[in-house]
């Protein structure tokens, strides 16, 4: 049968749609099933560039594309249908947001004569994601009145609005009049006469040149005469992307010779146990407080409290800030100095002009930290029952260099920060950060391997975990495997570190919420391996195999949240009581 005229019209539109972002570089489609979508979704099933993976969630499916861009810092592009389908991706694009991740939504919508009607459905789907979203344009549904021009412009101004730093979410609402349905041949647009030039290359319709933040010459020249007359400051390393990790950015810092405290999602937390890295810094601020007079923060967000509180205490001569984003990071109200601009084009040029300084004392820092190394050990091995520590330790020493590690918000990614043994392998390592929620950490953890096209191990607590199960099917799509730390601590191990854990009445129930379930048959279900550990040499072992199979497995870890929390204080008393004894 024919297809009608608006059918084709809707295979046209978006036909344009999905040529023009595989022109624009984007190839990865996230969708999720439904029906007002189905223009879209039947071209990217049958366009010979797309590349797609199916999400029953579509909040799962959001966080996978965060995971995905995440990983790679291309976005990937998310499909759905009409109605509450749309705002299931809410808490990722605040993630996204917040954490400057591309992203690209294309929801499907009823035509205008069907909203405000009680149509079957239907919300009100313009700019739902209000001021969470950098760029969003109502796309009417396909006419004959509106030039196809109009489709392609609109996608290349979307691609560009996503990418451009700060990076962002951004949400095209595509409205469809029924029927809905059409076969290929409908979707052919070599014969839409305006577009023979366009259809005969394979560039994008309109070429964007992004712009470049240059910092002034003069800008340059005080920041160096400030970094040369300070005799001793800290380095921040907060949350930097992928392209930012650069050899240009460790020759600034070994030039600087000041001592550099790396936030997890930094880079360089993880194999690099050398000054001027300080890896176990946090615990270090446990025990004393340096006063400085300068400090330099590279980079996005921290997630170090104890850092923040001595950042909130302590009044500093000179507060700079440097990375690309035109925000404000600055909770403890301290920042003197904001720098915008890229990394690349900064650093090269403050190297040339800052003193070679040899006035820290490397030794020092070294002692300190080898003798947290110690405490940590000796803590660890007086248990052989396993614990969050331990288990922070073995994948760090274990996980291999060509994989990637994924946090889950709450206590991994702080105990890997706490207690990762930086002498083991440099890995990519990624983390819920922009709003620290617990939620989507299974679909963002696939997503991220899927953008680094690596295996991934992921750290998760069980919490989390039960939060974004339905996120396990998508390993079945995947042709990488994922080895799933599941931390099973029977409840929330973070309050344990809150002052709410003392109000002994309503503690348990209403915070940690404890429970007694495992996760076995929830593995079975997935057709995911699943091993169980007690012990340190167990979770060794086990997680030792797992990283060297090629299929997903899941390590359930036995934990007992109480004993995570005293092993902590152990360290951090071990840790006082030597500084203390140094002092005297």
């Amino acid at each position: 049968m024919k297809a009608s005229g608006t059918a084709n019209r809707n295979a046209m539109w978006s036909a344009l749609i999905v040529e023009e972002l595989a022109r624009n570089g984007i190839h990865y489609f996230c969708i999720s099933p439904g029906s007002r979508s189905t223009p879209l979704t039947s071209t990217v099933a049958r366009h010979i560039k797309a590349q797609s993976i199916i999400f029953y969630d579509e909040r799962s499916a959001a966080y996978h594309a965060v995971g995905y861009a995440r990983a790679c810092g291309k976005p990937a592009v998310l499909i759905c249908t009409s109605g509450t389908a749309a705002a299931n991706y809410y808490p990722a694009v605040f993630e996204a947001f917040n954490d400057h991740i591309p992203l690209i939504i294309l929801t499907a919508d009823r035509p205008p004569e069907l909203r405000f009607t009680g149509s079957n459905q239907t919300i009100d789907q313009v700019k739902m994601y209000q001021d969470r979203i950098k760029w969003f344009f109502d796309m009417p549904a396909p006419t004959e009145a509106i030039a196809p021009e109009m489709v392609l412009t609109t996608i290349d101004q979307l691609v560009f609005q996503a990418s451009q730093q700060p990076a962002g979410p951004v949400h095209l609402n595509c409205m469809f009049r029924e029927p809905l349905a059409f076969d290929k041949d409908s979707a052919s647009i070599d014969n839409v006469s305006t577009l023979k030039t366009w259809a005969a290359q394979s560039k994008p319709y309109t070429r964007y040149s992004f712009p470049e933040t240059t910092i002034a010459e003069s800008e340059v020249q005080e920041l160096s005469a400030m970094l040369n007359r300070t005799p001793s400051g800290i380095v921040l390393l907060g949350r930097l992307r992928p392209n930012e990790q650069t050899t240009e950015l460790q020759s600034f810092l070994a030039r600087l010779n000041w001592p550099v405290f790396p936030d997890i999602t930094s880079g360089y937390r993880l194999g690099h146990s050398h000054y001027p890295y300080i890896a176990l810094f946090d615990l270090l601020l446990a025990a004393t407080q340096w006063k400085t007079q300068t400090i330099l923060h590279i980079g996005g967000q921290l997630n170090s409290k104890r850092l923040q509180q001595y950042l909130e205490k302590n009044a500093f001569e000179n507060y700079v800030v440097i990375n690309e984003y035109d925000y404000r990071y600055d909770p403890g109200h301290r920042v003197t100095w904001k720098v915008t601009g890229t990394l690349a084009n900064l650093l090269p040029r403050l190297s040339e002009k800052i003193k070679v300084s040899d006035s820290t004392p490397a030794t020092e820092w070294s002692a300190l930290s080898q003798s947290v190394r110690q405490h940590i050990k000796r803590t660890i091995n007086q248990s052989s029952s396993v614990s969050e520590m331990a288990v922070a330790r073995i994948v760090s020493q274990h996980i291999p260099a060509e994989h990637g590690l994924y946090l889950a918000s709450s206590l991994p990614v702080r105990q890997m920060l706490w207690f990762a043994d930086a002498h083991g392998s440099h890995v990519q390592v990624g983390a819920n950060r922009g709003t620290s929620g617990i939620d989507g950490t299974l679909g963002a953890a696939t997503g991220f391997a899927r953008g680094l096209y690596r295996p991934v191990t992921v750290v998760i607590g069980d919490l989390a975990f039960m939060h974004d199960l339905n996120a396990l099917r998508v390993l079945q799509q995947l042709d990488l495997p994922l080895t799933l730390v599941l931390i099973n601590n029977g409840g929330g191990g973070i309050f344990h570190f809150l002052p709410v854990v003392r109000q002994d009445d309503i503690f348990e129930p209403y915070f940690a919420t404890g429970h007694d379930l495992t996760f076995e048959a929830s593995a079975t279900q997935f057709g995911i391996h699943y091993r169980f550990c007690r012990t340190n040499e167990e979770f060794s072992r086990d997680y030792f195999q797992a990283v060297g199979q090629n299929h997903s497995t899941i390590i359930e870890v036995a934990i007992d949240r109480q004993r995570t929390q005293e092993m902590y204080q152990d360290v951090i008393d071990g840790i006082k009581a030597s500084m203390k004894h140094k002092e005297d």
